[in-house]
């Protein structure tokens, strides 16, 4: 879902936190239920001292959410990850009206909370102006933790490298990459690409609704993903949409593109991409803590922000070729 240029998004940015110090009164706005909590089913590597920051952490999340009225329930946490020796990623999900946001909060040196602005969760969380967002370095994770054949792909799936990525349609950067790098990535014969939607619905309220139109696209129709695809990102202006303009251009698409009407109306109002939307996004965050948009993950390798062609080609594993074969020599 940010996911702003920087990796310290998290759902609240609607809206910036104004810094405030945690009272030892209720909530300011009793009118807003507090989400109920959950922890995370498998509590693997999980210490004490992770649910004592969890405890911390959901104090300001109600706090801040109460005083900014979001009608959020059900938050969840999961598996906390070490992203170097002094920070450490939060990851949870919470349900906002009738959307799922993923994000994460950060914890550096065991002090300062990260989210924005950065917190001093020794001094009342008080913020603290100088000190540099966290930004993960030297990430990885198996492609294979994705079911990637449920997902947009160009490429022949036995490519030699492997790029995955993660993006946002009304994101900008995202929008920028795809109009300037994907068609570069595309015409590698090395390269598979596969698209996963990863739509920030509070910024980006057009969003999911690109993220499962063209979704639908592909199950209804296979192939048609990438020219509806293009036309999300290089046509319309996503951001520049009330909800009625935003129906009636994906009505028009429907139209000109001569897509199943029927059977995409059914899986749109169904939301039935959604689950797998949600599945994969949740494995990226859960995985490496990442909250921002795009990411690539490059045969493993995971980065974030606008990457070029040669950026994302040295990131590739370098594969040796097999050595070849020689016939035995006869006696």
């Amino acid at each position: 879902m940010k996911r702003l240029s920087s990796l310290l998004f998290w759902f609240v940015a609607v809206s910036t936190i104004s810094p405030i110090a945690l009272p030892n009164t209720a909530m300011a706005d009793t009118s807003t239920k507090q989400p109920a909590t959950k922890q995370t089913p498998k509590d693997v590597g999980m210490t004490d001292s992770d649910r004592a920051m969890q405890a911390k952490f959901q104090k300001v999340l109600e706090q801040s959410m109460a005083l900014q009225r979001v009608p959020a329930k059900s938050l969840t946490w999961m598996a906390p990850k070490q992203i170097s020796k002094s920070i450490k990623a939060f990851p949870f999900s919470i349900d906002i009206g009738n959307n799922r946001i993923f994000s994460t909060v950060y914890l550096i040196d065991n002090q300062y909370f990260v989210t924005t602005p950065i917190l001093d969760t020794k001094d009342n969380f008080r913020p603290v102006p100088d000190i540099s967002p966290p930004m993960p370095i030297d990430l990885s994770i198996s492609p294979s933790l994705f079911p990637l054949g449920n997902f947009p792909s160009s490429g022949s799936p036995n490519a030699q490298n492997t790029l995955i990525e993660f993006a946002d349609d009304q994101c900008h950067t995202c929008r920028k990459w795809n109009r300037e790098v994907l068609p570069l990535v595309q015409k590698e014969k090395n390269i598979r690409f596969v698209y996963i939607p990863y739509p920030i619905v509070v910024l980006h309220p057009n969003a999911l609704d690109a993220a499962i139109f063209e979704m639908c696209a592909e199950q209804t129709l296979p192939g048609s993903f990438w020219d509806v695809h293009n036309l999300l990102n290089n046509r319309i202006e996503l951001g520049s949409l009330s909800k009625d303009q935003m129906d009636s251009a994906l009505k028009g698409i429907i139209a000109t593109k001569t897509l199943p009407a029927a059977k995409m109306n059914a899986c749109i109002k169904t939301q039935q991409p959604l689950a797998e939307i949600q599945g994969a996004d949740d494995t990226l965050l859960s995985h490496t803590g990442i909250p921002n948009v795009p990411t690539f993950i490059a045969d493993g390798h995971v980065v974030t922000g606008y990457q070029s062609l040669e950026n994302i080609k040295k990131l590739f594993v370098l594969k040796s070729p097999s050595p070849p074969l020689t016939s035995a020599k006869k006696p």
